[in-house]
């Protein structure tokens, strides 16, 4: 046996080559990669459509808070109406009843009582 055929026997395993493994690799990384761009974009997607409905929603808000607003000044300015409408009626009614009462006063009616037995 030669004496390279000593250090051969007695050196570690040498890996084949490793272009391959590491084509491998690069190729898993570029598919992980692609996922994670097309997740990403559907991602954005979802985003997008949830400003968008958020958009929605703000100006459904601005509409019915401006309509509620102003069904509540109508409202006010209706009670504020029926209030002083109400305030002319009692005084108008107050009015009345002064020219309804006699100047002199009328004696009160007499109340005849009755023992209980006398009743049946």
């Amino acid at each position: 046996m030669s004496r390279f055929d000593d250090y051969d026997s007695d050196a570690p395993a040498i890996p084949g080559y490793t272009c391959p493994t590491v084509d491998a690799a690069i190729r898993e990384t570029r598919s992980v990669k692609d996922a994670v761009e097309a997740s990403m974009e559907e991602l954005e997607s979802y985003l997008e459509e949830l400003r968008s409905n958020n958009a929605e929603l703000r100006e459904g808000l601005e509409h019915w808070q401006g309509a509620c607003q102003e069904a509540c000044l109508e409202l006010e300015a209706a009670t504020e109406d029926y209030e002083a409408k109400i305030a002319e009626l009692r005084a108008e009614v107050a009015e009345l009843k002064e020219q309804l009462q006699p100047s002199l006063p009328l004696p009160a009616p007499k109340i005849v009582q009755q023992p209980i037995g006398e009743l049946v």
